[in-house]
């Protein structure tokens, strides 16, 4: 003990202690404490603050007190140890006493430097709070003190507690809403799930996942069933809000989520930026190129997360929540890992294409009302080639011109040059209603680009067949964008100083075209669905 190792630590022997109250002592009067707990007799009675002042007797007492309690502690850690870190459940629990000297308060660990031939993993169950002796000098101090943690690996749900096994839908309507998925969704984001993933992977793995799958697979096919999955995902997301038992499968479905369901895109998104901090996802990003699979799969899953906070955030101009670490300068170094796949590459791909929309965003920020300063225009040609960057090298993924990857990349693109190039018409709430007034020198170039970039849009789903045939079942982002595109064109169309830079024919036609396409997809899907509303109200613009 630190008695035996350092010398006689008993505190002075002080004859005085203080036993009666301010108020009591104020009177010097006798005070009558019930046990020695505050309030006495007299303070209770009239209602008085009851306290009492502590002395350097009581003072020193509980400093001596408080040490042997950790002394106990770290003896039990010890024992623990040396019968191994597999039996957990070794450990002895504290007594109220000791943990009343304790009020640290758990946090997160880093679950990748823990190694468990050095660290006190596990409490006793109804512990909350143990101790990370692996915890070195350069680590974050929250990594000293530890709560269970539960990975994917480790958290096992019972099949019969997802919507399936509750009879909300059928195993077979479940494995039609997969296949759907799995086909046509998840190309358009680059692989969420693993690779040998099937339904009865995923049921075994997490019932929140199974429902985020079964609730976009059904958007666009079945009324009845979406509204059930969608009811039932919600429920199940919003338990997740303070759990602890979190895992990875979690922030796939999450992310799943806010791709597809708009209304709750946000509110979605936020809970996997928080699950992911969590979880350390971001903690292996300056490891990369990974040589380990665990860090491979948590950097992955981070890429997903920023994509899918990005797609969430910029276009209703709020910032993103996840971070612009300064390892993401370079993310191509993650594709150097063995464990990379094609897909991986298409993740890239699109990290690099948002990171230079977050640019975007920082540079010119949210204020529609301000007019772009001449000191800026420069930097909308610098960023439009950085777009051209992002496309060259996206496009050599696949050679093979009418690949759906290239085509929908090349929709990416048009999309983040409208959003840039839309600076240009910026400026007060009359030029908003009114864009004969065009302001600083040398935007005209970047007006005529922001309106071609909205026709590359429209053209892109009027004339592109891959693109019709994915066109309800494409992330809502997409949809956003069309119907921005759409409105640039129908005011411009109606402006003579801005539609000049234009074919007013072929702006026309295109439009027209685009009113087919989306009355032809409003047959094919629910009429809950966004892009029904959204072909109904243009139609009516257009006539």
């Amino acid at each position: 003990s630190l008695r035996e190792s350092f010398g006689d630590r008993k505190p002075p022997d002080i004859s005085r202690k203080i036993t009666a109250c301010v108020a009591c002592r104020k009177q010097k009067i006798k005070c009558y404490m019930n046990g020695s707990k505050e309030p006495c007799r007299r303070c209770k009675a009239r209602g008085l603050s009851c306290t009492v002042n502590k002395s350097l007797q009581m003072i020193l007492e509980n400093d001596v007190g408080w040490k042997e309690a950790i002394e106990q502690r770290l003896r039990q850690v010890e024992q623990t140890l040396s019968l191994g870190t597999n039996q957990r459940n070794g450990v002895t629990s504290l007594t109220p006493k000791e943990t009343s000297y304790s009020n640290m308060e758990p946090t997160s660990p880093d679950p990748i430097n823990l190694d468990p031939k050095t660290s006190y993993e596990r409490a006793a169950v109804g512990s909350d709070v143990t101790l990370n002796l692996s915890c070195n000098l350069g680590s974050f101090p929250g990594s000293s003190i530890m709560t269970p943690t539960f990975t994917e690996q480790e958290t096992r749900f019972d099949d019969s507690g997802d919507i399936i096994g509750c009879g909300l839908i059928t195993l077979d309507a479940a494995e039609k809403y997969f296949a759907v998925y799995r086909k046509y969704m998840e190309p358009c984001v680059s692989q969420i799930l693993e690779e040998d993933d099937c339904l009865a992977n995923i049921r075994a793995r997490s019932s929140l996942l199974t429902a985020a799958i079964c609730t976009v697979g059904s958007l666009s096919t079945d009324p009845a069933g979406h509204k059930k999955c969608y009811d039932a995902f919600i429920k199940e997301a919003s338990s997740k809000l303070f759990s602890q038992h979190n895992t990875f499968d979690d922030v796939r479905a999450l992310c799943i989520g806010a791709f597809w369901l708009n209304k709750v895109s946000s509110a979605l998104v936020g809970l996997a930026v928080s699950i992911g901090n969590d979880l350390n996802l971001h903690r292996c990003i300056t490891k990369m190129p990974h040589t380990k699979k665990e860090c491979y799969k948590r950097t992955r899953l981070f890429f997903l997360i920023y994509i899918c906070d990005h797609h969430c955030s910029l276009i209703y101009g709020k910032p993103s929540m996840t971070r612009e670490l300064r390892s993401l300068k370079s993310p191509k170094s993650f594709l150097q890992s063995k464990f990379c796949t094609p897909a991986d590459m298409k993740l890239i791909s699109q990290v690099e294409l948002w990171s230079v929309s977050r640019r975007v965003f920082d540079l010119f920020g949210a204020d529609t009302e301000s007019s772009i300063i001449n000191e800026r225009v420069s930097e909308l040609e610098s960023l439009s080639r950085c777009f051209d960057v992002c496309r060259s090298n996206a496009m050599s993924i696949h050679e093979s011109p009418g690949n759906f990857f290239q085509n929908l990349f090349d929709l990416h693109i048009h999309c983040a040059k409208l959003s840039l190039f839309s600076h240009a018409f910026r400026g007060s709430s009359k030029r908003h209603e009114s864009l004969s007034s065009l302001p600083v020198q040398g935007m005209e170039k970047f007006e005529r680009s922001a309106l071609e970039s909205a026709l590359a849009v429209v053209r892109a789903v009027a004339w592109d067949v891959q693109i019709q045939n994915h066109l309800e079942i494409l992330p809502s982002y997409f949809g956003t964008m069309i119907a921005f595109a759409s409105i640039s064109l129908i005011k411009a169309w109606g402006n003579e100083p801005t539609m000049c830079y234009l074919d007013q024919n072929e702006v026309s036609s295109a439009l027209d075209r685009l009113v087919e396409v989306f009355q032809a997809c409003s047959e094919r899907i629910q009429p809950e669905h966004p892009l029904c509303s959204f072909a109904k109200s243009l139609k009516i613009v257009m006539e």
